[in-house]
């Protein structure tokens, strides 16, 4: 089974090289603490179903609790994910079984 997640905007030396950055993050990004509260859900909540994504649950899934997230557009497109998949088996050398296979 996959799950997956974000962080939304937590406050990370990852996001400290610019001025205008440092100043939002110090405005509104959460603590790396909550920030990493997502993707521990996705590794270990029972209730957690195949194809599952979490992400912080208040102010446009930029901080707050871990809840279910939404994709893009193109994150949910399938044909997307098959090249994907595709060029990460080529570039690796190798091969996973698929629902298809």
């Amino acid at each position: 089974m996959a799950t997956a997640s974000h962080p939304g905007w937590t406050a990370t030396n990852l996001m400290a090289d610019s001025a205008l950055v440092s100043l939002g993050s110090a405005l509104f990004a959460q603590r790396p603490l909550p920030g990493a509260l997502p993707t521990l859900r996705a590794a270990t909540d029972p209730d957690a179903g195949p194809d599952d994504y979490f992400g912080p649950g208040s102010w446009f899934e930029m901080r707050g609790a871990p809840a279910a997230a939404q994709r893009s557009k193109t994150a949910r497109d399938e044909a997307v994910a098959h090249r994907l998949w595709e060029l990460s088996q080529q570039l690796t050398g190798v091969r996973y079984l698929t629902p298809e296979a």
